[in-house]
């Protein structure tokens, strides 16, 4: 039954059911408490879910029961990552490129990491040597867009994320970021009108590949309100803290957009 119910749960991982893979992976992990791939899978599962810190702790029940697997650690240092843990996933993170110096997505996710802790130029040198290693891949072009325009080269961002796009035209990240490096390049040049009618452009191919994305609407809006269109403005607030009520600095906007 045990080894039944994984393959269904595979196979629903697979098809990103990930809901539904779920409790068939719990019930083998715990059956089975040192079945490696039961756990590894329940990691990924609940990583894909949002559940952080589940995650991590599968992830880590891997790892015991097959020290210093390169998969598991790259796959925990994402955890720690979306979970906001940026020392503990830089650590992990250098376990696993020591196995594999020359990974390109390794590298990519270390350039994200030192993005997050404020280090753009160490994470523009990761990114920069991923894209050299595989230069189709969409995550470090992305990664480096967003580690120039942390350093406020904004016109050497755009073409990062244009080809993000190239290599995934359904990137919906690619055209949320490309967006802001037109806005922030429209207002460093002084050339507004042209870029952000091309950061609009962005943003609706963004949501319209993504219509869940809050922090999407939320960008949006401030844009629109900058622009003088209120009431569109007012429309994209509401839709964001629809998506995500915790967002003080969105709620702030909305409220003043309404009374001024």
């Amino acid at each position: 039954l045990n080894k039944k119910n994984l393959v269904t749960a595979l196979d629903l991982y697979k098809k990103g059911a990930f809901d539904r893979a779920l409790p068939l992976l719990q019930k083998v992990s715990h059956a089975e408490k040192n079945n490696v791939a039961a756990f590894y899978f329940l990691g990924l599962t609940q990583h894909a879910l949002g559940r952080w810190e589940d995650a991590q702790k599968s992830l880590i029940r891997v790892l015991r029961l097959k020290p210093g697997w390169f998969d598991a650690l790259f796959a925990l240092s994402a955890c720690l990552t979306a979970g906001q843990e940026w020392a503990d996933a830089l650590k992990i993170n250098g376990q696993a490129l020591q196995q594999q110096p020359n990974h390109a997505g390794i590298l990519s996710q270390r350039a994200m990491i030192f993005l997050s802790m404020r280090q753009e130029a160490e994470g523009l040198k990761c990114a920069e040597k991923a894209l050299k290693i595989d230069p189709n891949d969409k995550k470090a072009w992305l990664n480096k867009g967003a580690c120039l325009m942390a350093l406020e080269r904004y016109v050497d961002a755009i073409p990062c994320f244009e080809n993000a796009i190239k290599r995934d035209s359904g990137y919906a990240l690619a055209y949320r970021n490309l967006a802001g490096a037109y806005m922030e390049y429209g207002r460093a040049q002084g050339r507004m009108a042209e870029m952000y009618e091309k950061a609009i452009n962005a943003f609706d191919k963004a949501l319209s590949l993504n219509p869940d994305d809050a922090v999407g609407f939320t960008n949006r809006a401030s844009l629109k309100m900058h622009l003088g269109f209120q009431e569109d403005g007012l429309g994209d607030y509401q839709k964001s803290l629809k998506l995500n009520p915790y967002q003080p600095a969105a709620h702030s906007d909305y409220i003043l957009g309404m009374h001024y």
